[in-house]
Formats: structure tokens, sequence, C-alpha cells
């Protein structure tokens, strides 16, 4: 399960980076004023429902993630705890 969130996390800064590269192409190809300002109004629109999906996928890792680590644990404090006071 790491290896899941640590290759989301490698996959998303792919995506970002090249998100930003092509931004930048673009940017570099504008021809007014209006043209760099609606690519960029265009750009921050596009990055922040990215990073919206991204933080949701990477929570839904993160939570997974918690939860199958933390069983074992609980599994063993509970039984512990029964072999203690039984």
């Amino acid at each position: 399960m790491p290896t899941d969130y640590g290759l989301k996390v490698f996959e998303i800064s792919n995506a970002n980076v090249a998100s930003a590269l092509d931004f930048f192409v673009h940017l570099f190809g504008s021809k007014s004023a209006t043209d760099v300002y609606t690519l960029s109004a265009a750009q921050a629109r596009k990055a922040f429902d990215t990073a919206s999906d991204q933080n949701k996928e990477l929570w839904a890792l993160a939570q997974k993630l918690a939860t199958e680590t933390g069983e074992p644990i609980r599994k063993h404090f509970t039984r512990v705890l029964h072999q203690g006071g039984g």
C-alpha cells in the first residue's frame, strides 16, 4: 500500500510538470496581454481543479494506508487486553 501512495505522488508530480510545461509553451506563444491573461486565468482554474482532485485521491490512499497499517496494531492490542483481563 505505501507503494500505491508513492506511485500516485509520482504520477501527480509528472502530470503537474507536464501541465506547467504545456502552459509555458502556450504562454510564450501568446501575442497579446489579453492572451496572457486568458491563458493565466484558465491555467489557474485548471490547476485548482486538478489539485482538488489530486488531494482527494491522496487523502483516500492515506486513509486506506492508515486503516491497513492500524488494523494489525488494533488486533494485537485487543488480544493483549483480553489476555490480561481474562
